[in-house]
């Protein structure tokens, strides 16, 4: 509460409808109490009807704590029902620490929210993949996996469009080809496309390309 910042209270408000318990504190207050936290024996515990800023930092220290790769996923599996906004995913997904080793166990556990009914679930699982998984050795299964996110949530698909922009920057011959030849919404698709033009990587050949895939209409 000492860290609470009321301008940026409504700030944050206004990109979370729907979220009320906010307390208003900025986020890299929130990441040095969780590396703080993740590094102590204490851990942290998260409280019955907790404050947004709660939640997240429970997801932060669950995704920064040092930890076999086992227990790591049996925490994240605890947190993720505690998901029910964008902010808290994104950070959660971002503070996720694994070796590379541990890659394989980490995306067959990503894969069982790939096609969830839960909207933030499947948001989980793009972020997850738009990060860490978008590479030589997973873009085909990464591809894959994204192509079969059919939830009709909002902030599921817009996840899944950012996704698929990533890996069109990194591997445009390879997500050009899925874009053409696999279907996909209009809503993401649009999205994806969208999302591709609005980033600085392409070359212009490959956006004049891009918006030649633009879809008719009637």
């Amino acid at each position: 509460m000492s860290l609470r910042d009321e301008k940026y209270r409504v700030f944050t408000s206004s990109l979370l409808p729907g979220v009320e318990n906010i307390i208003g504190v900025r986020l890299p207050e929130i990441k040095k109490i969780a590396a703080r936290l993740a590094k102590s024996e204490e851990g942290y515990s998260m409280p019955e009807n907790p404050y947004f800023e709660e939640v997240m930092l429970c997801g932060m220290v669950t995704g920064l704590k040092k930890e076999n790769i086992h227990d790591k996923i049996k925490a994240a599996e605890s947190f993720l029902p505690h998901i029910n906004n964008w902010s808290v995913c994104d950070s959660f997904c971002s503070c996720f620490k694994f070796s590379k080793t541990d890659a394989p166990l980490l995306f067959d556990f990503i894969g069982r929210y790939v096609s969830s009914k839960s909207e933030f679930y499947v948001r989980f699982a793009a972020v997850m993949l738009l990060k860490y998984f978008i590479n030589d050795e997973y873009i085909g299964k990464t591809l894959s996996a994204l192509w079969q996110m059919q939830h009709p949530g909002y902030y599921a698909k817009m996840a899944q469009a950012w996704a698929i922009s990533m890996c069109f920057v990194k591997y445009p011959e390879r997500t050009g080809h899925y874009l053409l030849s696999l279907p996909l919404d209009d809503f993401t698709y649009d999205s994806a496309l969208q999302k591709i033009l609005d980033s600085r990587s392409p070359t212009p050949q490959q956006k004049d390309m891009i918006r030649a895939m633009k879809r008719k209409r009637l």
